[in-house]
């Protein structure tokens, strides 16, 4: 099922099976940025989550600063006002500025990219830009976010310095380099431990948390004898199948113990699940 094309064109041929029973499905929302965040421990990532902010637009105009400010278009959502914390101050939300667009998605890129160890010669390729521009862009951004550099720097070294690199507390699973050498290591191999150990601990540390998740889901399904079925999970979404007369409370409760199983990893409570009830299985 994790191979289905992430389109409900796709997804939504699948039903419950069972007559009366539809599908709540749970996913977190910005999961490996709210890790990164966590690790990082970056003071902008961290407050643009809590608030609700985009963090991409926000990170977008850190990182070109004027130019983001010039391409805002009348009536940009962005540079809206809203009331945060008692205060006014500007919405920093997802706009429809044609500019704007073209610049949120090249840093996006490197936000995601950041749990995959991307460097530039991936970024060039996925935004079709030369190599030249893609190193400056990365730079540009490790200036507007030292702290989300060093965080990954750190990681990166100590995998190449010990072989191994571990998930988050408190779970702290391991992943040996079994072709590391110590200083007679390959110089290429080298580089792909020092990616994967960029990788690991915010992936892993996401798998992490969805394996939490579905014991805390199961035991509560089977200690409850509640009138829900574990179906699937895919990535960071969990899928069950519920009966009708229960959809309602089990969307709730499912997006309960969803961020239940969070806070071992991100006891801040930064990151949130989103619940749905559907008749066919969706994105």
């Amino acid at each position: 099922m994790q191979q289905i094309p992430a389109d409900n064109d796709y997804r939504n041929c699948f039903i419950s099976g069972l007559p009366g029973w539809v599908f709540v499905s749970g996913d977190y929302s910005s999961q490996e940025l709210c890790i990164i965040a966590t690790g990082s421990k970056d003071p902008v990532w961290i407050k643009a989550l809590q608030e609700g902010k985009d963090l991409h637009s926000v990170c977008a105009d850190l990182v070109y600063g004027q130019e983001w400010k010039d391409a805002a278009d009348v009536g940009c959502s962005y540079y809206a006002y809203a009331n945060l914390g008692g205060g006014t101050e500007r919405a920093q939300l997802k706009c429809n500025c044609k500019e704007h667009k073209r610049l949120r998605t090249n840093v996006k890129s490197i936000n995601f990219g950041l749990a995959y160890g991307m460097g530039p010669h991936k970024l060039a390729d996925t935004l079709l830009i030369n190599i030249k521009e893609a190193e400056r862009l990365i730079q540009k951004y490790f200036t507007a976010f030292p702290a989300i550099k060093n965080f990954l720097e750190s990681l990166g070294n100590y995998g190449k310095w010990n072989g191994y690199i571990r998930t988050y507390a408190p779970y702290r699973r391991i992943r040996w380099f079994e072709e590391w050498q110590g200083i007679n290591t390959d110089k290429a191999m080298l580089g792909k431990i020092e990616r994967a150990s960029k990788n690991t601990p915010i992936q892993g540390s996401g798998a992490d948390m969805c394996k939490s998740a579905l014991v805390i889901v199961r035991n509560y399904i089977h200690d409850n004898k509640l009138p829900v079925k574990l179906v699937m999970t895919v990535h960071d979404q969990i899928d069950t199948i519920v009966h009708e007369s229960y959809k309602d409370e089990w969307c709730t409760k499912l997006q309960e113990l969803m961020e239940q199983s969070t806070l071992d990893i991100i006891p801040s409570g930064l990151l949130k699940a989103e619940t749905e009830i559907s008749t066919v299985w969706k994105k």
